[in-house]
């Protein structure tokens, strides 16, 4: 999206240079009222294809898709301590010949209230809701399923707050989330608290790292024994640690060419056997460049588990499970005017494991038009 202060400030300049064009400084008319709030809305179509809907080791279904999302935001502009924003995200992947399932759907909303008395102390609270029906892949936290259709309905709200001692910043969170299932899974609540800082390089770039502590307490989930079999009258609940450095690199004052990096780990530890204790590494990487009138998007995330209680096969000396995951997209846009768009979004995701379970690779492509709308264009 549109970085809108940016916006605003040319909108600002530009008004103002054509009063004094037309005007000498005695006869300055008033400006016109600045909008309180601005909203963009970005709708796209597409169709594509996808070759593996239900992420199958064995048996693939295949089918040509058709795709619909809209993003709305709308933002208060800044003009005081208090400041905000609210995003809704609607998506509809329809399969065409798909047996097993014919769709998956999103719908995402989220929003910030800021408070902001100074340029060193920002103060924010977050609300986060969704709703998800789509295929996932459960093979870390469940005992027999590898994918299932998921319905999932949750939300997520905490405060935050930054302070900035340039160029050094330091951000502590805390956030409550639950997760509540129709279909046989379990549903549970997360409380966590992080702690972030970072420090600005200049020339664009910033160094960061986050520390998060998390609690997952099941609702009626039991704990397990080393084999996977429920152990009656107890209750599962999973500690996680994680830790991530980022690098921000923006190449130039346009941001026509941005680059992104993350190394982290996450410990996950159980309250019972250890069956679903696992060790994961994670390296992320993304890259942007624009020119005009193209625009190109590259995500890339590699994933690395090792589970030290569970085992694959039988003998003497079973090994430990371990499971690779890596997803790659690419995202090309072609801008016919400010507001129309083309783009074309090629996706690999693979997962490889010594458990057979826990093996697929699916490819998505697909191709649309995108229409965006902002209210600070829009204006006279």
């Amino acid at each position: 999206m549109r970085p809108l202060p940016f916006r605003l400030t040319c909108w600002v300049l530009a008004a103002s240079t054509t009063t004094l064009a037309a005007n000498p400084p005695s006869e300055w008319p008033e400006l016109p009222e600045l909008p309180t709030w601005s909203t963009t809305i970005d709708a796209s179509l597409a169709g594509g294809y996808r070759d593996n809907l239900l992420l199958s080791p064995t048996r693939p279904e295949r089918s040509p898709l058709l795709r619909a999302e809209i993003d709305v935001m709308t933002l208060r502009v800044p003009a005081g301590a208090f400041d905000g924003y609210a995003y809704l995200n609607l998506l509809e992947n329809r399969y065409l010949s798909g047996e097993i399932t014919d769709r998956e759907r999103t719908a995402i909303f989220a929003g910030e209230a800021r408070w902001q008395p100074s340029t060193a102390l920002k103060a924010v609270w977050f609300l986060q809701a969704y709703h998800l029906d789509q295929v996932l892949d459960v093979s870390v936290t469940e005992t027999e399923l590898s994918t299932a259709q998921l319905r999932v309905t949750g939300f997520a709200t905490g405060p935050s707050a930054r302070w900035t001692l340039a160029p050094f910043w330091f951000e502590a969170k805390v956030l409550a989330r639950r997760d509540t299932y129709r279909d046989d899974l379990d549903g549970y609540r997360d409380t966590e608290g992080s702690f972030a800082f970072g420090r600005a390089w200049g020339h664009g770039s910033e160094l960061s790292a986050v520390v998060t502590r998390r609690l997952r307490d099941h609702d009626s989930r039991p704990q397990v024994t080393v084999a996977g079999r429920p152990l009656p009258g107890t209750q599962l609940e999973t500690r996680q640690t994680e830790g991530l450095l980022q690098w921000l690199q923006i190449f130039d004052t346009a941001k026509n060419l941005r680059f992104s990096a993350a190394l982290g780990r996450q410990w996950s530890r159980d309250n019972g056997t250890g069956y679903f204790d696992y060790d994961r590494d994670t390296a992320r990487a993304g890259l942007s460049w624009k020119t005009a009138p193209w625009e190109n998007e590259f995500l890339a995330e590699a994933n690395r588990y090792r589970f030290p209680v569970q085992f694959i096969g039988v003998g003497i000396n079973p090994a430990i499970r371990r499971k690779n995951e890596l997803r790659l997209s690419w995202e090309i846009t072609h801008r016919f005017t400010e507001r129309l768009a083309g783009f074309l979004h090629l996706e690999r995701e693979q997962s490889r494991s010594n458990d057979d379970r826990s093996r697929f690779t699916v490819h998505t492509v697909y191709a649309g038009v995108r229409v965006s709308w902002d209210s600070l264009g829009a204006a006279p």
